[in-house]
């Protein structure tokens, strides 16, 4: 009965979920997709193509009730994608009802989809009750947390995001990094077994 009753105050639309592509994996056409939905959003090159649903979804349900939920690739709650995408989403004061955190995408097909996802749930107004489902691995089945406020983490806490610096720290002789260690050159700087014995 309650869940009934809480289901009332939410319109769902259903839409099929956006392709999982990073942004090292756009085409010309994703790229002005990109540009076209985020116009003067800063640093939204960074951002995985799946953002573009969230941005199009938050400006859609301004002034409504409806909830809009997309399976997504895991990143953009991770690293240098937070804080383009969330900041925009809390200053249009989305909030998140549930989330599934990081499991493996499972699609049914022979061929399955190598790749984590969450899933988020969002609207202008928020549920009384909210869930996070945590995965002990990413292959178990999820265990239920009820919470108080779900952040872009996909954690209980307030909505604060880390924002990103090209200032080192202020340590005597700490040296720059611009990129760490990611191999982020179409994979030309990974080695087989073979190739690896060969050099």
């Amino acid at each position: 009965m309650e869940r009934l009753r809480e289901t009332r105050l939410f319109k769902l639309y259903s839409a099929g979920n956006p392709p999982f592509i990073s942004k090292q994996d756009r085409n010309k056409e994703q790229e002005k997709d990109m540009s076209l939905v985020f116009e003067k959003i800063k640093k939204h090159g960074i951002l995985d193509y799946v953002s573009a649903w969230y941005k199009k979804a938050a400006d859609y349900i301004e002034n409504t009730n409806i909830e809009a939920a997309f399976v997504s690739t895991n990143s953009i709650i991770q690293g240098e994608q937070i804080e383009p995408l969330w900041s925009y989403m809390f200053s249009k004061g989305i909030v998140i009802n549930f989330a599934h955190r990081s499991f493996k995408w499972k699609n049914g097909l022979r061929n399955n989809a190598a790749v984590f996802v969450v899933i988020i749930c969002f609207s202008k107004k928020p549920r009384s009750k909210k869930y996070i489902y945590d995965y002990a691995d990413v292959s178990s089945e999820p265990l239920r947390l009820k919470v108080k406020n779900i952040n872009c983490y996909l954690v209980d806490g307030e909505n604060l995001i880390v924002k990103g610096t090209l200032n080192r720290l202020d340590v005597e002789d700490t040296p720059y990094a611009a990129m760490g260690n990611m191999p982020n050159d179409n994979k030309n700087l990974i080695l087989t077994e073979e190739e690896k014995r060969l050099f």
